[in-house]
């Protein structure tokens, strides 16, 4: 809603000022000229990127007008989620978050949380940390380092769609 708000305020702005200004509309109307240079962003964006990383531009730009992904219920479902998973590990011990870790699909832990399930991501980091403190061979340090390699790699792969649109927004004239 912002980026709609956004724009329109930048519309009426540069508009209203060129008009102010005793400025010709036909001027600025150039139809020929938008569609040279942005036909020509968009097929440089497409020949110089792989078909994921166009299709994850297309998904950034549509959840751009959709808004927030998560919820404040969401954050409040993963404290519950770790808060029930560290419950668990100390009535049990370690080792009886095995079947939940392996299966996380069908865990009564897990499944308690729907829309978390549905996070591939988010279930896959929980896991991998949990099966390596299961594990109990890593001093807590070297996990910590460990995640935090996870967590850097995952954040700039998620942000590759991103960085070639900056690439082609630069690239365009003004």
């Amino acid at each position: 809603m912002l980026v709609i708000i956004g724009s329109i305020v930048v519309l009426v702005s540069v508009l209203g000022g060129y008009i102010l200004s005793h400025g010709e509309l036909g001027a600025l109307w150039q139809p020929y000229e938008l569609l040279i240079i942005f036909g020509a962003a968009l097929g440089a964006f497409v020949s110089s990127n792989s078909m994921e990383v166009v299709k994850g531009a297309g998904r950034d730009v549509v959840a751009l007008f959709k808004g927030p992904k998560y919820r404040k219920q969401d954050y409040v479902d993963l404290l519950s989620l770790l808060y029930d998973i560290f419950v668990k590990m100390r009535k049990e011990g370690q080792l009886g978050m095995e079947a939940h870790i392996e299966d996380p699909a069908n865990s009564t832990l897990f499944s308690a949380y729907p829309r978390l399930i549905a996070e591939h991501h988010l279930i896959d980091f929980t896991t991998d940390c949990l099966r390596l403190m299961v594990g109990g061979a890593m001093d807590p340090h070297e996990l910590e380092q460990l995640l935090d390699v996870e967590l850097e790699t995952h954040h700039h792969e998620a942000m590759v769609p991103a960085q070639a649109i900056q690439k082609m927004a630069d690239a365009l004239p003004g």
